[in-house]
């Protein structure tokens, strides 16, 4: 049997009771499975890639942007492929002698209609290990798009169209014919206003009516705007070259579910992720660290013998039909950092979105850190055109609702 990720793709779904291809991909490779309930990902990789995530992303350079990437989980490997029960088997190390897929949280997974949008970023898309002719091609491609000048090109998206209840989809030829000055345009059929009320039932044969109401959609690309200067700030404080890698934008759809968490998440106009799950988790009485109370410390010193790791090999966890399996030593934070699969899995399966969208980078298979160097300047530049794109397109969507009192 074959052990390329690539080949196959059918038989592997069915084992592991996953959909392929992912339905809501808009940008990258196909071949990206899903789970049954949607909350990973399950991708061909590169050994960059991998590479990216077990080793690098745990260190401590990463630190600021780790919150602002997807999830990783563990590798798949065709030989681990299931268990008894026909699962798919997870492992926090990959032999080195097989190839494999990763596992990665599905930031789409937790929407009912997620309109998505890929931005590839940067000015040069080609690493230093790329053949003469490759990056020759690369050198034209950038310069024939508009990734050269603007440190961005529209991979991919699709948008919630609320009359049929189907999905729009743009692919990547269009991001690839237009110019800089077209980018305004694309962001408004990125994040279009819808003309008329949502319809109760689908009309297969209605007028396509994409976007949301005027309101809802300025609420989301305000917080968009301030989670995307946090994202900036923190590609500033990393040494680093993230060639081929793309800001991945999500947001609910549906217009009347959007509207929804919105009334049940509050927050003020333009609050961001990591403010809004602050005052949320203030709100419901529960703090950021969770620390032993007096009466738990009290116990541990009457009952412990100055032991305090905690061995849990061989524990397994099943989320959305994957068995991941790994071990954790509290005594060991690297060990922590890479192999605490359980707890990930655990905030992942938390429920509904805190907010209508999420934004993350994603796609690092050609991500290195280059000490001395500083940030990656071309996609410092990508992040600033994303805000000026979104930034115009909060001047329009506020023009079209009357006596507007958000603020900016």
């Amino acid at each position: 049997m074959s052990l390329d990720p690539l080949d196959n793709l059918s038989e592997i779904a069915e084992s592991s009771r996953a959909h392929t291809p992912l339905s809501n991909q808009v940008g990258g490779h196909p071949g990206v499975l899903t789970v049954a309930d949607d909350s990973l990902i399950i991708k061909p990789t590169l050994p960059g890639e991998l590479h990216f995530y077990q080793d690098v992303l745990p260190t401590t350079e990463f630190d600021k942007l780790r919150d602002w990437i997807p999830k990783f989980v563990g590798t798949l490997t065709r030989s681990g492929e299931t268990n008894e029960a026909g699962d798919l088997v997870v492992k926090p190390e990959a032999p080195s002698d097989e190839k494999e897929w990763i596992v990665l949280e599905n930031v789409s997974g937790n929407f009912t209609k997620p309109s998505i949008v890929d931005l590839k970023l940067g000015t040069i898309l080609y690493d230093d290990s790329a053949s003469p002719d490759k990056k020759e091609r690369m050198i034209k491609s950038a310069a024939a798009t508009t990734s050269l000048t603007t440190g961005v090109r529209v991979t991919g998206f699709q948008v919630f169209d609320s009359a049929t209840f189907g999905m729009i989809k743009t692919e990547k030829a269009y991001g690839k014919s237009i110019k800089p000055e077209d980018l305004p345009d694309a962001f408004r059929r990125i994040f279009p206003v819808m003309s008329s009320p949502c319809a109760t039932e689908p009309s297969p044969d209605a007028t396509p009516d994409p976007g949301l109401p005027a309101p809802t959609l300025l609420r989301i690309l305000l917080s968009l705007r301030t989670d995307v200067t946090q994202i900036r700030a923190a590609v500033e404080s990393v040494e680093m070259r993230m060639v081929g890698g793309s800001l991945l934008i999500v947001y609910e759809g549906h217009p009347r579910i959007a509207e929804t968490i919105w009334e049940v998440t509050g927050g003020e106009p333009g609050e961001g992720e990591r403010e809004r799950e602050e005052r949320i988790a203030v709100e419901e009485g529960e703090e950021l660290d969770e620390g032993l109370s007096e009466e738990e410390e009290s116990e541990g010193s009457e009952e412990g013998d100055g032991d305090t790791s905690v061995d849990t090999s061989m524990t397994t966890t099943t989320h959305g039909s994957v068995s991941v399996s790994g071990s954790q030593s509290q005594s060991s934070e690297a060990s922590q950092s890479s192999s605490n699969l359980s707890s990930s899995l655990s905030s992942l399966s938390s429920g509904a979105p805190s907010a209508p969208y999420v934004a993350r980078l994603i796609d690092f298979a050609h991500t290195k850190l280059t000490p001395g160097m500083g940030p990656d300047e071309g996609v410092l530049i990508g992040l600033d055109t994303v805000l000026k794109l979104l930034e115009g397109r909060i001047e329009e969507v506020k023009k079209l609702i009357p006596d507007n009192s958000e603020s900016a």
